[in-house]
C-alpha cells in the first residue's frame, strides 16, 4: 500500500456546518482505524519523513519512497533568478483554503504596498464551492492590482506545467494545517526555484530552513512577506536554495 497523508487533519478547516464537520470526522476516524488494522501486516510505502514516524510502531513492514513523477529530461538548470525588475511568484496545486493561498495573496500585497514590483502566478484544481480564488481576486482588486494576478487553471504535468515553473522566479507554497510533503516543492527544486513553504508536517523533517528553502510559520501572512523580501534582496541565499 502507499500512503501519502492522513484525511483525518484539517477537517476542521473545510467549509462546512458544525454538525456535518462532526459527522465527517466521526466518519473518516473510524475509515482511519480500519485502514490501519489493514496495513499492520501489509507492505507500507509512505513518501515523507512525518508518516515513516507515525506509522513505524504500527506497521511490521514500512519503507519510505519519494512519489514524484519528474524525469531525467524534466530538469531545468539555471544560476539564479529575480533578475528582472518584476518579480513573478507561483503556487501551483490545490485550490483550498489549507493550502494558504490567502496567505501567500496577503504576504505579496503587503510587499506591493512598500513599492515592491510583485506578480502572483497560480496554476491547479480545486472545488468549485471553494471560494478561496474569488477571495484572493478581490484582494488584488480593492488595490487596483488585478492585473498582478493570473489564475492559469489546471495545468497538466509535464511541458505545460513545467514553462510555469521556468517563467517564475519563487515558488511559495504555504500550507496551514498540516502537509506530508508536497510534490510541488520536488517539482519546484526540479526547475531551479528557489522555494518559500510552512514549517510544518513532512516538510520540516525533510527540508533544512535556508539550506534547502526558506520555512515560516503558518497563517502568517507576515512571515511569508519577510521570507520573500530576504530572497529578492539576497543573491547569495537565493542561489544556495
Amino acid at each position: 500500500a502507499l500512503l501519502v497523508g492522513d484525511y483525518t487533519k484539517g477537517i476542521d478547516e473545510l467549509p462546512q456546518p458544525y454538525w456535518r464537520i462532526l459527522l465527517i470526522k466521526l466518519w473518516l476516524t473510524r475509515y482511519k482505524n480500519l485502514q490501519d488494522s489493514v496495513l499492520q501486516n501489509s507492505l507500507l510505502l509512505v513518501n515523507s519523513q512525518w508518516l515513516l514516524n507515525e506509522y513505524k510502531s504500527k506497521v511490521n513492514n514500512i519503507r519510505m519512497v519519494a512519489t514524484t513523477t519528474i524525469s531525467d529530461n524534466d530538469f531545468y538548470y539555471r544560476d539564479d533568478t529575480c533578475l528582472n525588475q518584476s518579480i513573478s511568484i507561483l503556487y501551483t496545486g490545490r485550490f483550498d483554503k489549507q493550502k494558504g493561498i490567502e496567505d501567500i495573496a496577503n504576504a505579496i500585497i503587503v510587499l506591493m504596498k512598500k513599492g515592491y514590483d510583485l506578480k502572483f502566478s497560480i496554476a491547479g484544481f480545486g472545488d468549485s464551492k471553494d471560494k478561496v480564488i474569488d477571495n484572493v481576486t478581490n484582494l488584488f482588486k480593492r488595490i487596483e492590482k488585478l492585473s498582478s494576478f493570473s489564475n492559469h487553471g489546471y495545468k497538466k504535468l509535464g511541458p505545460e506545467l513545467y514553462e510555469l515553473y521556468r517563467n517564475s522566479d519563487i515558488f511559495i507554497t504555504a500550507s496551514r494545517l498540516h502537509e506530508g510533503f508536497p510534490r510541488t516543492i520536488r517539482e519546484a527544486f526540479s526547475q531551479s526555484l528557489p522555494v518559500i513553504t510552512t514549517n510544518i508536517g513532512g516538510i520540516s523533517l525533510i527540508l533544512k530552513d535556508r539550506e534547502h528553502a526558506l520555512l515560516c510559520e503558518p497563517k502568517t501572512p507576515e512571515s511569508i512577506a519577510e521570507k520573500i523580501k530576504e530572497l529578492i534582496e539576497n543573491q547569495s541565499l537565493r542561489k544556495n536554495i
